[in-house]
C-alpha cells in the first residue's frame, strides 16, 4: 500500500495560518447597545473594573434606546470609582426616567450616605421603603438602614 507523499509546509505558511487563526479568536469590541450593557455589568462585578464599565456604560448611553437601567448602572460605577458627584446626577436622572428602579434608588440612597448629606439618603430610602414589601429581605435592610440613621422606618 502507497501512502500519498506528506505536504511539505513551510514556516511562512504556518505562521500566516496562525495569524489567521488568532484574528479569528479576538473579540470585536461592543458595539450594540445590549452587548455593551452586557459587558458593563460584568465590568461592575469587580471593583478593579470598576473605571472600564464607567467608559462601557458612558458608551451605551449614546444609544438612543439606553433606558433608566443603563442610566443607574452608569451611577452605579461611578459610586464604586468614589466619584460621588456623578454617581448622583446620574442616578437622580435614572429616579426621574424611572421613579421605582429600585436598584437606582438603594444606590442614591448610598451615594448620598457616602457624601454625608443624611437627610437626602433618608428621603431616598423612604422612597424604596414604599415600594418594598416591610418582610421582605430587602424591605428589611432598607428598615436597617434607616433604623442606623436615627429614623423609625
Amino acid at each position: 500500500v502507497q501512502l500519498p507523499p506528506k505536504k511539505t509546509v513551510t514556516k511562512k505558511a504556518r505562521t500566516g495560518e496562525n495569524r489567521k487563526r488568532k484574528s479569528a479568536n479576538k473579540k470585536e469590541p461592543a458595539r450594540d447597545y445590549d452587548s455593551l450593557m452586557s459587558l458593563g455589568a460584568k465590568q461592575l462585578r469587580n471593583k478593579k473594573t470598576a473605571p472600564l464599565a464607567v467608559q462601557t456604560f458612558m458608551s451605551a448611553m449614546r444609544f438612543p434606546e439606553a433606558t433608566s437601567e443603563a442610566r443607574a448602572k452608569l451611577g452605579r460605577a461611578f459610586l464604586m470609582v468614589g466619584d460621588m458627584k456623578s454617581a448622583i446626577k446620574n442616578l437622580e436622572k435614572a429616579r426621574k426616567m424611572n421613579p421605582g428602579y429600585r436598584p437606582a434608588l438603594w444606590d442614591l440612597a448610598r451615594a448620598y450616605q457616602r457624601i454625608q448629606n443624611r437627610d437626602q439618603a433618608i428621603s431616598v430610602f423612604r422612597s424604596l421603603s414604599n415600594l418594598l414589601d416591610p418582610d421582605s429581605r430587602q424591605g428589611q435592610q432598607v428598615a436597617r438602614e434607616l433604623e442606623r440613621m436615627g429614623v423609625t422606618p
